[in-house]
C-alpha cells in the first residue's frame, strides 16, 4: 500500500509492475489539517508487454505415420511480461515455404500434430502468447514421419513353351515403393528324369517380371516379395505354380495290331512312345475308326498311359480301318497306318415257324431272330408220324432247303400228322440251333356215313337224353372231333343246334318246354367237317311237380275258407285241395281230431259247416295233369263263435261283511258257451244311492265284491264273457251289515277310560274315575263311520266333566299355561322352585307330569342368556336338580320329545348361563362349567365315589390309570384347536365378575334316559355314560386336531359271547335324535373294557355295544375264501372277456354281448373291491373316489344281470317278434346310465362323510345303504328271479320236456335255475339269510357264491361252449373238456336263440351217439331216446319254413322249444310228413 498527496488534483503512481491490480481510493485534507471522508474504492490493471523470451528445451516423438507429439519448457515467468494465456505451435515441410499455425490455449507444455504426409521432414516452432501478445518462436526442430511396411504380394502369371511372365498385384499404402523381387525355383522337367532344382531371383521396381529361356513342359514355384524406399521388405507371397507349355509328339506310337471279339467288337494294342518324343507329359491316345469306304472316322479318346482299347457297338461282319496317335501336354501327335480288321457274325437262329396245310400240301414259313448274322440257307424237315386212315404207317422224313424263308412240301397225304423242324445257316458257314416248330396236320374231308341206332327218352321237367352209335373208322375221312345235334318241336322247323365234342354217344338236352313232343338229329363232325345227319326221332317232355302253395284263410263262426296262391310253372294244373283237422273245440275239451281233405279247380276251398271257436290245422298242395302231388303248406286257425246262450245258475250269496258280500254261482254248460271262456263279469249297484259298480270280471266262479258302504242294498248282475261278447245275466239282493266300533281304551290326564262295542250313530256313556274328592261324573265318546274306510270309527273322547288324575298333573298344566314365551329371571326361578317340588318324588310322577316338566324347562332354558347371573346360578342349581331325580325314573315313563327337550334343556343352561364357574354333582348327572383362561388343551375325568355320586374334574396328568381303581368311567382329553375356533361368550363372568374370554362345560348323564334311539333295535345298546363338552358359544366341527374320549363299557355279556362297540355321537337333526358314527372313530380297546374314540366335533358321546356268539365271527377263514374267490373270479373273468373278443361267433352273438359288460363290471368291482374297499389309501379323497367307483360298479353288475334277464325273457317266452336293434341298445345302454344316475343322486342327498367309515372306504350310513344300495339290488334280484320262473313256465307249459325220460324233466328244470342263477346274481338272496339268522354256515355260503360268481360264469358258460373249448384245448393242451357229458351239471345253458321272422329255427338233440343215418320215423319209435337239451342256436332271419335238425353228436349243443312230441300231439300228421 502506497499512499501519495499533492495539492494537485492529478497524483501518479511511477513505477508499477506490468499486468498489475491495483485498489485505491482518495481524501482531502483542509488547512486545518481535518480529513475529508474516503471517496469510494476503485479500481485499475497495468497493462503488459509480448514475452521476451522463447519456450526452451522443444523436443519431439513420430506417432504412427502421419502424427509427430510434441513437448517444451514454459517462458520464464519474468520474461512473460504478462499473463500466459496459451503457446503457438508452427510447422512446415523442410524446404517448404507454406507453413500452419495452430494457437493451443492454458499453459499445458505438450501438443500433437495430426494430418501429417507419412515419410516426411517438418520443421517445427512454438511461441508464448502472454496477455500482450506473442512472444518470439523458438528454433526449429526438424522431425521425420514413420513409412509403412509393403504388405503381401498376390501373384498371377503366363507361360509358352520359353518364359514365364509374373505379374505382381500389390496395393501401396503409407509407404514409398522400392523394387519387386520374384524367385523362380524350377522343380521338374518332363522329358528329364531325376532334374535337380534351380532357383533364380529376379528383381526390379515395374511389377512385371520375366523369366527367359525356361524348359518346355517344366513346372516351377514362384514366389515375390516388395520393398520400400527405407529398405523393409513385404511378407512373402504365397507361392505361385506354374508349368511351361510343351510341343506336340514327334512320332506315332508302333507294333499296333486288331482282333475281333464277338460280332461287334475290336480290341486294340501297340507299344508306350519313347519319353523323349512326346515332347511333354503324356495325356492319353486318341483312335479313330472307320468302316471300309467310308471317308469319315469315329474318334475315341483314352486318358492315361494304357496302350490297349476296345470298340464296341460297331457292326457285325464288316471290315473297319483303325489308327491310333498319342497325346501330350503339348497336343496331339501323328496317326499310326490304318490296319484293317473285319468283324464277325452270330449263330443264325430261329424266332418262329408258321404252317399253311390243305388236304395235299404243307408250306412252313420261318421267322429269323435278331441275331448279327447275314443268312446263307434255310432248312425246313418234315417227319411223318400217322396217317389216320393208315394204321401202323411208318415214320418218313423229308428235308428241303432254300434262300428264300417260305419252303413248300407237296404232295402229301390227308389228315396226316408231321413234326416240323427248321434251320438256318449263315454265309460264313455257321449252322444255328434247330427249331422245332410241333405238330402239323393235313385237311381232311367230312365223314361219308350217319350215326346209327339213335334212340331218345325225356328224362326230367324240360330234358331229352339222346344216344346213338359210332360210324365205322374208315367213313370217318379223318378224325373224329365230335357230333352236332339239332332238335326242335314236331311240327315246327329245327330251331337250335348243339354241337357235343368228344367222342361221347349220348347227349342230354334240358332247357326245354314241359309236355312238349320234341325232334332230334344227329351228324357227326370229323377233322374234314361236319356228316350227313341221322333220320329225326321223337320225345315228349315231363312236367314239374307243382310248387308248394301259398295261403291265406278266412274263418267266420261256420266255416273257413283257404285261399291257395302258386306261380304254375313247369307243369300243368290239375287241381287245388286242402285237408282240414279240427284240433280241439273250446266247448268239447275232449274232442278227438278229425281230418277232412277239400278238392277243387278253384284257388278258394271252403270247409262248411264247421264248430264255433274250434282249432282247424290245415295242409294246402297242389296236382298236376300228370297226377304229381306238390309239396304242403301249413297253417292254422281258430273259427269265430257267437255269443254266450245262458246264464249262470245258483247265484247265491255267501258271505256278508260290513264292507263286502261274496257271491258264488255255478258255471255253464259247455254246449251253452259258444266259444272260449274269456271271465265271469259281475255289475253291481247301490240301490240306496243308484251308484254303480261295473265290469268286475274273474275267472273264478266266485267273488267278493268290497269295498261296499255298509248297511247298504245292493243289487248284482253275474253273467259269461265269451270270444264274442257277453251273455244274459242272473241277478240277486243282498245287504251289507252295519259297521262297528270295536273295544277301544283311553288315558288322558283324567284317568283311564274304557269303551265297549258300540255301532255307528251310538254315543257311549261311562263313568269318570273318582280322583281325590271330586264328584263321580260321566264322558262320552261317538261311534262314527270312518271317513276313508268303511269301518267304525271312535271320535274324540269328552272328558272334561272328569277330574284329573292327581293334584300334580294339574298343578304343572297351571305352571305350564302361564309361562308360554319369553319369562324372566324372578319368574324364573319361583316356577323352577314349585316344579322342584312338585316333583320331589320323582316315581309318583306319570309321563304326562315329565312331559309338562321338560316342557317348563325348555321354556326356562330358551330365556335364560337374558337372566342376571345371580339369578341364573339359583336357576341352573334348581334345575340340575329337578332333572338328576326324573333319570332316574322307569324308562316307559318318558318319551323321546321329552328326553329331547330335557337334554337340550340342561345343554343351554350350562352354555347361556352367566356363571363361569359351575360345579353340579348327583347320582345320574353331573356337570361342570369353568372359565378358559388361555388356549391350551385341558383333560376332564368323569369319576363315581363310592356313595354313588357322579364327579367331573380337571386333570393336568394327561395318562389314565392302568388299573380299575384308577380308571376313570370317562377321561376326555380337548384339543388346543378347539379353544382356538371357540368363540368368546360376551356375557359370562367368572367370581370376580369379570368377563370370561372362552368357557369350557361338561355334563355327563349315567343314564341314557334322554337318548331313546329306537331305530337300533336288539342288537345294539347304551353301553356308557353319555358325555357332553361345550366349548364357547357355537357349535364347532370338522377339527383336525380331533378330541380324545376313554369310556369305561359296563358290559353284561355271558360266556362265549364277543362284545364289540361303536363310537357314537347323538344326531339332534335326525329325526328328533339318534346315535350316528359320522365323525368318530375307535382307535383302541382293552380287556377291561376301556374304548378310545377320535371324533372331529362337540356333542354328546357315548358307546354302543352288542354281543355277538363266538362262532358267528370267523375274520380270518372268511377273509382267506373272499380273497382266494376274488383272485380265482378275477381270472376266470379275463379268461371270459378274452375268449368272447377272440372268437368272432360269440363276439356277435347278443347275450355273449351283454355277458362281456358283465364279465367287465363284476372284474373291475372285485378288483376295486381288494384295492379300495380298506381304509389303506393316501387320502381321503382317493377314498370317497374309491367309495363312489365301488357303488357305482355294484349297482352296474345287477344292471346287466338285469339286461341279460330282459333278452333271456324276449328269446325264451316271448319269442315271437324278436328283439330289434334299438332295444339291443337299450338293453347296452341302461346297465351304464342307471347306476351312474343313482351314485349321483346318493352323493348330492348324502355327505361326502357318508361315504367312508373308519376302516373301509364304504358307505357308514345304515339308511343310506339301504335306499341306495340294497334296494336296487332287491328290485332287481325280484326281476331277475321273476324272468327266470317266467321262463322256466315258458319250457314247461311248451311241452319242452315230454320227451324226456322219465324224471329228468325236474332234473333239467334245476339244472337251468342253477346255472341261469350264478349269471343273474340270485346267489346274492343269501345276504337276507346272512342278516336274519347271523350263522357262519350261511355265511361261507354266501361268501363262496358270490366271490367265486366269476368262476362259474366261465366254466358254465364260456369254457363248455363248442367254439371256446376248440381255442381253449388249442391253447392249453393239459386241459381235456369232455363233449359227451350233456347230462351233467357242468353242462352249459348256451342261451343262442335269436327271434327272426314268425316261424323259428328248432332243433333236438339225440341223447346217444347213434347212425346219423337214423331216419326220423326210427326216432317217432323210440322216444325213449331222445331228451330235450335246453340250448337254443340263432335263427336265420330269411328262413321261413320250419326245420327239424337231427344231430347224431351227442356233445353237440342244439334244441329248442319244438321237440317231435309236441309236433305229433298238435300237428296230428304223419311224422314222415313233418
Amino acid at each position: 500500500t502506497t499512499t501519495l498527496c499533492s495539492k494537485n488534483t492529478t497524483i501518479t503512481l511511477s513505477p508499477v509492475e506490468e499486468d498489475a491490480e491495483f485498489q485505491y481510493f482518495a481524501f482531502a485534507n483542509n488547512t486545518n489539517g481535518v480529513k475529508g471522508s474516503n471517496s469510494t474504492v476503485g479500481s485499475a490493471t497495468t497493462n503488459d508487454s509480448v514475452p521476451s523470451d522463447a519456450p526452451g528445451n522443444l523436443i519431439a516423438v513420430t506417432i504412427g505415420y502421419t502424427i509427430i507429439s510434441i513437448g517444451w519448457e514454459s517462458v520464464d515467468f519474468l520474461k512473460l511480461n504478462g499473463r500466459l494465456t496459451g503457446y503457438i505451435i508452427q510447422h512446415n515441410m523442410t524446404g517448404g515455404s507454406n507453413a500452419t499455425a495452430v494457437y493451443q490455449p492454458g499453459a499445458k507444455q505438450r501438443s500433437t500434430i495430426a494430418g501429417l504426409r507419412f515419410g516426411t521432414r517438418y520443421d517445427i516452432h512454438v511461441a508464448a502468447v502472454s496477455t500482450g501478445g506473442s512472444g518470439p518462436f523458438s528454433a526449429a526442430l526438424m522431425v521425420e514421419t514413420l513409412r509403412d511396411i509393403p504388405n503381401q504380394p498376390v501373384l498371377t502369371n503366363q507361360t509358352n513353351t520359353t518364359a514365364i511372365q509374373i505379374t505382381i498385384n500389390l496395393t501401396v499404402t503409407l509407404y514409398y515403393p522400392d523394387k519387386y523381387c520374384v524367385t523362380f525355383t524350377r522343380l521338374s522337367v518332363s522329358k528329364v528324369t531325376d532334374m535337380p532344382t534351380v532357383d533364380t531371383t529376379l528383381c526390379s521396381d515395374k511389377t512385371t517380371i520375366t523369366l527367359s529361356p525356361v524348359e518346355e513342359d517344366a513346372e516351377y514355384a514362384c514366389y515375390a516379395i516388395a520393398s520400400n524406399t527405407n529398405g523393409d521388405q513385404s511378407p512373402r507371397s504365397a507361392v505361385r505354380t506354374a508349368i511351361t507349355k510343351a510341343s506336340s509328339p514327334s512320332v506315332a506310337p508302333g507294333n499296333l495290331s486288331l482282333t475281333t471279339v464277338g460280332v461287334r467288337f475290336i480290341n486294340i494294342s501297340w507299344e508306350a512312345m519313347d519319353y523323349l518324343q512326346l515332347n511333354g507329359r503324356l495325356s492319353g491316345y486318341s483312335i479313330r475308326y472307320r468302316e471300309t469306304g467310308q471317308s469319315a472316322f469315329s474318334t475315341m479318346f483314352l486318358p492315361g498311359k494304357r496302350c490297349s482299347a476296345s470298340i464296341n457297338g460297331i457292326s457285325f461282319g464288316t471290315t473297319y480301318g483303325v489308327q491310333v496317335a498319342a497325346v501330350s501336354t503339348g497336343g496331339e501327335g501323328p496317326y499310326t497306318p490304318v490296319l484293317r480288321v473285319t468283324t464277325g457274325q452270330d449263330i443264325p437262329d430261329i424266332d418262329m415257324m408258321t404252317n399253311r396245310v390243305n388236304t395235299t400240301a404243307i408250306q412252313t414259313t420261318i421267322v429269323r431272330g435278331s441275331s448279327d448274322y447275314f443268312p446263307h440257307l434255310h432248312c425246313v424237315t418234315l417227319s411223318r408220324l400217322s396217317v389216320s386212315q393208315v394204321l401202323d404207317v411208318p415214320p418218313v422224313n423229308t428235308t428241303i432247303c432254300g434262300k428264300n424263308t417260305t419252303i413248300t412240301f407237296h404232295p402229301v397225304e390227308e389228315d396226316a400228322q408231321f413234326n416240323c423242324y427248321g434251320i438256318i445257316n449263315n454265309t460264313i458257314g455257321g449252322s444255328g440251333q434247330v427249331f422245332y416248330a410241333g405238330f402239323v396236320t393235313t385237311e381232311a374231308a367230312p365223314p361219308s356215313a350217319v350215326p346209327g341206332n339213335l334212340s331218345v327218352n325225356a328224362i326230367g321237367v324240360g330234358v331229352i337224353q339222346a344216344s346213338w352209335d359210332a360210324i365205322d373208322y374208315l367213313l370217318l375221312n379223318g378224325e373224329l372231333k365230335g357230333y352236332n345235334i339239332k332238335y326242335g318241336i314236331v311240327g315246327s322247323a329245327f330251331i337250335n343246334n348243339v354241337y357235343q365234342g368228344g367222342v361221347r354217344r349220348r347227349s342230354i338236352i334240358s332247357g326245354l318246354a314241359f309236355g312238349t313232343k320234341y325232334k332230334i338229329q344227329v351228324a357227326a363232325v370229323s377233322t374234314g367237317g361236319n356228316g350227313s345227319f341221322t333220320a329225326a326221332r321223337m320225345a315228349t317232355t315231363k312236367q314239374a311237380i307243382p310248387g308248394k302253395p301259398i295261403l291265406s284263410i278266412s274263418v267266420t263262426a261256420t266255416s273257413v275258407q283257404i285261399g291257395l296262391s302258386l306261380a304254375i310253372t313247369h307243369f300243368f294244373l290239375d287241381k287245388y285241395c286242402v285237408t282240414f283237422t279240427r284240433i280241439t273245440v273250446s266247448n268239447m275239451p275232449d274232442s278227438t281230431p278229425i281230418s277232412t281233405t277239400v278238392c277243387s279247380n278253384s284257388t278258394n276251398i271252403t270247409l262248411s259247416p264247421v264248430e264255433e271257436d274250434a282249432e282247424y290245422r290245415y295242409f294246402g298242395f297242389v296236382n298236376n295233369t300228370d297226377g304229381m302231388t306238390g309239396p304242403v303248406s301249413i297253417g292254422s286257425a281258430t273259427t269265430q263263435s257267437t255269443k254266450p246262450s245262458a246264464s249262470p245258475t245258483r247265484l247265491t250269496v255267501s258271505a256278508i261283511t260290513t264292507t263286502g258280500i261274496t257271491l258264488t254261482w255255478q258255471d255253464l254248460n259247455r254246449t251253452d258257451w259258444n266259444g272260449a271262456f274269456i271271465a265271469f263279469v259281475v255289475d253291481c249297484q247301490d240301490l240306496t244311492d243308484g251308484t254303480f259298480f261295473k265290469n268286475i270280471s274273474t275267472v273264478n266262479t266266485y267273488v267278493h265284491v268290497s269295498p261296499l258302504k255298509p248297511d247298504r242294498k245292493y243289487q248284482f248282475w253275474v253273467a259269461f264273457r265269451g270270444m264274442v261278447g257277453q251273455g244274459p245275466s242272473s241277478t240277486i239282493v243282498a245287504s251289507t251289515r252295519e259297521v262297528a266300533c270295536a273295544n277301544d281304551t283311553t288315558t288322558n290326564l283324567q284317568g283311564t277310560f274304557h269303551w265297549p262295542l258300540a255301532f255307528s250313530g251310538d254315543t257311549v256313556i261311562v263313568k269318570c274315575p273318582a280322583y281325590g274328592n271330586s264328584t263321580a261324573t260321566f264322558a262320552t265318546r261317538n261311534c262314527t263311520v270312518s271317513p276313508t274306510e268303511a269301518k267304525g270309527a271312535w271320535s274324540e273322547p269328552h272328558t272334561t266333566d272328569c277330574a284329573y288324575e292327581s293334584d300334580i298333573t294339574r298343578q304343572l298344566q297351571t305352571v305350564s299355561s302361564t309361562i308360554n314365551g319369553t319369562i324372566d329371571g324372578e319368574a324364573a326361578t319361583n316356577v323352577l322352585a314349585k316344579v322342584s317340588n312338585l316333583t320331589h318324588n320323582a316315581s309318583a310322577l306319570s309321563h304326562v307330569d315329565l312331559n309338562y316338566t321338560s316342557s317348563i324347562l325348555g321354556i326356562v332354558a330358551d330365556s335364560v342368556a337374558t337372566f342376571s347371573r345371580n339369578e341364573t346360578e339359583a336357576i341352573v342349581s334348581t334345575a340340575f336338580e329337578t332333572l338328576n331325580r326324573i333319570l332316574g325314573v322307569d324308562k316307559d315313563k318318558i318319551d323321546k320329545e321329552s328326553g329331547r327337550r330335557s337334554s337340550m334343556a340342561l345343554q343351554t343352561l350350562l352354555r347361556d348361563s352367566k356363571n363361569a364357574d359351575l360345579q353340579n354333582s348327583g347320582r345320574n348327572l353331573a356337570m361342570l362349567k369353568s372359565c378358559q383362561p388361555g388356549y391350551g388343551g385341558e383333560n376332564v375325568t368323569v369319576r363315581i365315589d363310592a356313595e354313588g355320586i357322579v364327579n367331573i374334574s380337571k386333570e393336568r396328568d394327561s395318562s389314565i390309570g392302568h388299573n380299575s381303581i384308577d380308571q376313570p368311567h370317562v377321561f376326555f382329553r380337548v384339543s388346543e384347536e378347539v379353544f382356538r375356533r371357540a368363540m368368546p361368550s360376551n356375557s359370562t363372568f367368572n367370581d370376580d365378575g369379570k368377563p370370561c374370554s372362552v368357557i369350557s362345560g361338561y355334563i355327563v348323564f349315567t343314564s341314557g334316559l334322554f337318548f331313546d334311539d329306537d331305530s337300533l333295535g336288539s342288537e345294539w345298546h347304551l353301553g356308557s355314560d353319555v358325555f357332553n363338552a361345550l366349548i364357547g358359544s357355537s357349535e364347532i366341527d370338522h377339527l383336525k386336531q380331533k378330541v380324545e374320549g376313554t369310556y369305561r363299557v359296563n358290559t353284561n355279556r355271558t360266556a362265549g359271547q364277543t362284545a364289540h362297540f361303536q363310537c357314537v355321537f347323538w344326531d339332534y337333526s335326525d329325526n328328533g335324535g339318534r346315535w350316528s358314527t359320522n365323525g368318530c372313530t375307535l382307535i383302541k380297546q382293552t380287556e377291561d373294557d376301556m374304548v378310545t374314540c377320535l371324533c372331529d366335533h362337540l356333542t354328546n358321546f357315548a358307546i354302543l355295544v352288542s354281543y355277538r356268539d363266538d362262532d358267528i365271527d370267523s375274520p380270518l377263514a372268511l377273509s382267506l375264501v373272499t380273497f382266494i374267490g376274488c383272485g380265482v373270479s378275477i381270472l376266470s373273468l379275463g379268461a371270459s372277456i378274452a375268449t368272447i373278443l377272440s372268437i368272432r361267433n360269440l363276439r356277435q352273438k347278443r347275450h355273449f354281448q351283454l355277458m362281456t359288460g358283465l364279465s367287465v363290471s363284476l372284474l373291475l368291482l372285485l378288483v376295486m373291491f381288494l384295492a379300495g374297499m380298506e381304509r389303506r389309501l393316501p387320502s381321503q379323497r382317493l377314498c370317497y373316489a374309491a367309495a363312489f367307483i365301488l357303488h357305482y360298479l355294484f349297482l352296474s353288475v345287477f344292471a346287466w344281470s338285469s339286461s341279460i334277464a330282459t333278452l333271456l325273457y324276449i328269446q325264451l317266452v316271448k319269442v315271437y317278434g324278436g328283439i330289434t336293434p334299438r332295444m339291443m341298445k337299450v338293453l347296452v345302454i341302461l346297465p351304464l346310465v342307471l347306476p351312474l344316475v343313482g351314485v349321483v343322486i346318493t352323493a348330492s342327498v348324502s355327505s361326502l362323510s357318508a361315504y367312508t367309515t373308519d376302516k373301509t372306504c364304504w358307505m357308514n350310513n345304515l339308511k343310506s345303504f339301504i335306499i341306495a344300495v340294497y334296494t336296487p339290488m332287491a328290485v332287481a334280484l325280484i326281476y331277475n328271479f321273476a324272468i327266470l320262473t317266467a321262463i322256466v313256465r315258458a319250457l314247461q307249459s311248451r311241452g319242452a320236456y315230454k320227451m324226456t325220460k322219465k324224471g329228468t324233466g325236474d332234473k333239467h328244470t334245476i339244472r337251468i335255475v342253477l346255472l341261469l342263477s350264478c349269471l343273474l346274481g340270485l346267489t346274492w338272496t343269501f345276504s337276507v339269510f346272512v342278516v336274519l339268522f347271523k350263522s357262519l354256515a350261511l355265511q361261507y355260503v354266501f361268501t363262496v357264491l358270490n366271490t367265486f360268481q366269476g368262476f362259474f360264469i366261465f366254466v358254465f358258460h364260456i369254457i363248455r361252449s363248442d367254439e371256446a373249448r376248440k381255442v381253449w384245448s388249442r391253447s392249453l393242451s393239459s386241459l381235456r373238456v369232455s363233449k359227451t357229458s350233456s347230462s351233467s351239471l357242468s353242462r352249459p345253458v348256451e342261451l343262442e336263440m335269436e327271434s327272426g321272422t314268425a316261424n323259428t329255427r328248432r332243433m333236438l338233440k339225440k341223447s346217444n351217439s347213434g347212425s346219423s343215418s337214423k331216419g326220423l320215423q326210427e326216432v317217432q319209435d323210440d322216444p325213449s331216446s331222445w331228451t330235450f337239451n335246453p340250448v337254443f342256436q340263432e335263427t336265420d332271419p330269411d328262413d321261413s319254413a320250419l326245420e327239424v335238425r337231427v344231430s347224431s353228436d351227442a356233445g353237440a349243443f342244439t334244441g329248442g322249444f319244438l321237440n317231435m312230441a309236441f309236433i305229433h300231439r298238435n300237428m296230428h300228421i304223419p311224422v314222415e310228413e313233418t
